[in-house]
Order: structure tokens, then C-alpha cells, then sequence
């Protein structure tokens, strides 16, 4: 009941999340997206998010697609989990930043 009461709760944006699995801003921040401060919590989450998305593969995006197919070997336009490990550390870093940065922009909330 008492999870009944808090999906009740939820309004919009929220309740979608909850119920798609997605991922809010405030999950991130840890309350404090407003501020835009990155915690150890948050880079935690980020990091984790990050790991997920990189054991999935992800497509390379179009303006590196060029740069990028020498280490799709399969060359199916992603970069899988063993593809990004035999990367070189400075561009697997590179990528990582990245990825971190992206993530941190798509939770940020809007108008920020």
C-alpha cells in the first residue's frame, strides 16, 4: 500500500519514469540538479549508468563515425563492451568523459 501511496505521489515526468524505468534528474543529483552539483553519490550513479551502457554497446555518433570505424570491428556502428576495451586508455578516457558529460546533460533539468 504504502508503494500504491507514492506512485499516487508522482506527477508527470516523474510517474513515467517510475513506471518506464527511466531516469530523473533528482535521481542523479541527488536533490540538488538545480544547483548542478556533482556528487560522489551522483558520479557514482554516473559511473554506474556508464558501465551499464558500455557492457550494452552504443552507437558511435555521426560526427565520429569517420574516426571511430577502426575500432568497430565488426562494423556494425557500435562500440560493444570488448570493442571499447581494446581502445587505447587515453581515447577510452576521452569517450568516458564524454559519456559522463552527456549523461550529466540529459538529467539536468530543463532550462539549465
Amino acid at each position: 500500500m504504502a508503494d500504491l501511496r507514492q506512485v499516487v505521489g508522482m506527477r508527470g515526468a516523474r510517474l513515467g519514469g517510475a513506471l518506464a524505468g527511466g531516469v530523473e534528474a533528482q535521481d542523479l543529483a541527488g536533490g540538488d540538479a538545480a544547483a548542478g552539483a556533482v556528487t560522489q553519490s551522483t558520479a557514482a550513479k554516473i559511473d554506474t549508468l556508464l558501465e551499464v551502457l558500455l557492457d550494452r554497446g552504443f552507437a558511435i555518433p555521426e560526427q565520429h563515425k569517420e574516426r571511430m570505424k577502426i575500432f568497430d570491428a565488426d562494423g556494425n556502428g557500435q562500440i560493444n563492451r570488448e570493442e571499447f576495451d581494446k581502445i587505447p586508455e587515453p581515447i577510452r578516457d576521452r569517450i568516458r568523459e564524454e559519456i559522463r558529460r552527456k549523461i550529466q546533460e540529459i538529467a539536468a533539468p530543463a532550462g539549465k
